[in-house]
């Protein structure tokens, strides 16, 4: 994708910043009936560590905190990180909470620092899935749990209305393609299903127990 090309993306949706952006993520509740799907089959546990990948505004996140003993989130977006913050400050404080800007293709812990990590409305925008999708298996643990949350290729019609003329530049995916990059990355267990146009797949990492990892 030329650099123009990625800055109008970024501008549209990829990166939000600016004031509309922190009005229109900051007003997303993260509760929406699909997002907590994400969380509902990822099976929240109080002694989880819990991930996310691209929080935005961090709502789904202030959620999964809800439940889980310690979160993070990373977002390219620095306005994005502030807002999840914001959001998210006690959690923080407390140290429950570690929300920092970077790369899901480079994410910045140790392998094996969480037990489950969630991607929701922002898979569309990598252009190297399979990259991103072996960072996030590194820093899970074995048995580790991943679920995404991204629009189905039934929803291109949609999409090409809301990212046009840079429609061309979002992925989406078929059942079989999310099941082939998780696939390529490493991840086993994979379940895929298609909701009301969006695409909703779970998998994990292997078991250490099973001499796969």
């Amino acid at each position: 994708m030329s650099t123009w090309r990625q800055r109008m993306l970024d501008m549209v949706a990829r990166r939000p910043s600016g004031r509309l952006g922190r009005v229109v993520y900051g007003r997303l509740s993260g509760d929406e009936p699909l997002a907590r799907l994400v969380l509902d089959g990822l099976g929240l546990r109080p002694d989880d560590a819990y991930l996310e990948i691209g929080q935005g505004g961090g709502r789904l996140l202030a959620r999964a905190l809800e439940t889980t003993g310690r979160a993070a989130g990373i977002d390219h977006s620095a306005d994005m990180a502030a807002l999840a913050r914001r959001a998210n400050r006690e959690a923080v404080a407390d140290g429950r909470a570690h929300i920092v800007v970077g790369d899901a293709a480079a994410l910045p812990w140790p392998d094996d620092t969480f037990t489950c990590a969630a991607c929701v409305a922002t898979f569309l925008f990598f252009e190297e899935p399979v990259r991103v999708l072996r960072e996030v298996h590194r820093v899970l643990r074995p048995d580790g749990r991943l679920g995404i949350l991204t629009p189905a290729e039934q929803a291109r019609g949609v999409v090409s209305r809301l990212f046009s003329p840079w429609s061309e530049d979002v992925r989406l995916y078929t059942p079989d393609e999310m099941t082939a990059v998780l696939a390529q990355a490493g991840f086993v267990a994979i379940e895929v299903e298609v909701r009301n146009k969006r695409l909703l797949a779970f998998a994990r990492t292997p078991d250490a127990q099973a001499g796969c990892r």
